[in-house]
């Protein structure tokens, strides 16, 4: 370990002490006093056991996450988003068109076009 870092270490662990220091002036010199011990004794837990890593997956293989079916189910999503967004796009246009326009045609105007401009021009 390089000798600056080591004294990094040794700064802090100083003042983490001085300031374990203030915190148990304060605790002493609080109105309640110093915390008491409670007259009767904890009930004792027993601690969980300690599991290796490497045998964590014989315990539970079903929970590690598969990234291959994760990353398929994302594409999957994405591509049934953006055909849903397609489909109102299309489904809001098509709306639009039958709510505001429906009286202008859009296909063959020609033949339209002249009875329309008789009726405008006179």
């Amino acid at each position: 370990m390089p000798p600056d870092k080591l004294t990094q270490f040794r700064r802090q662990r100083e003042v983490v002490q001085q300031h374990l220091d203030w915190l148990d002036a304060e605790i002493a010199n609080h109105p309640d006093g110093p915390p008491t011990t409670p007259s009767s004794e904890a009930p004792i837990v027993p601690a969980l056991e300690l599991v290796d890593p490497e045998g964590a997956d014989i315990v539970a293989p079903d929970m590690n996450p598969d990234p291959i079916s994760a990353s398929m189910e994302a594409k999957r999503g994405c591509l049934i988003l953006f055909f849903v967004v397609i489909g109102l796009l299309v489904a809001t246009l098509v709306g639009i068109y039958f709510w505001k326009y429906r009286d202008r045609p859009l296909l063959f105007t020609e033949a339209t076009d002249a009875n329309y401009s008789r009726v405008v021009v006179g």
